[in-house]
């Protein structure tokens, strides 16, 4: 990590792990994302025969809250699977 991105304070560099992903991607406010995390976890996943693996979910979020309104944010929810 180059000496200008060490993080300060609370914030911790963590790798994310290579492997396969389940992705889903949501357009809407923040408040929101509950809604694809049921459908991802209580409907998707138990249809698809995929399994979660055991690392953390990961959210990219593709655009700037404080340059588009609520309604145009884009989330993207990956869910590791074995």
């Amino acid at each position: 990590i180059p000496a200008d991105c060490v993080p300060a304070g609370d914030l911790q560099v963590r790798e994310i792990r290579g492997g396969r992903y389940a992705i889903v991607h949501h357009v809407g406010p923040y408040a929101e994302l509950e809604h694809p995390y049921r459908w991802l976890y209580g409907s998707w996943l138990a249809q698809s025969g995929e399994e979660p693996d055991n690392a953390p979910t990961v959210e990219e979020y593709l655009n700037d809250a404080r340059m588009v309104p609520p309604t145009e944010l884009r989330t993207e929810i990956w869910l590791p699977i074995r």
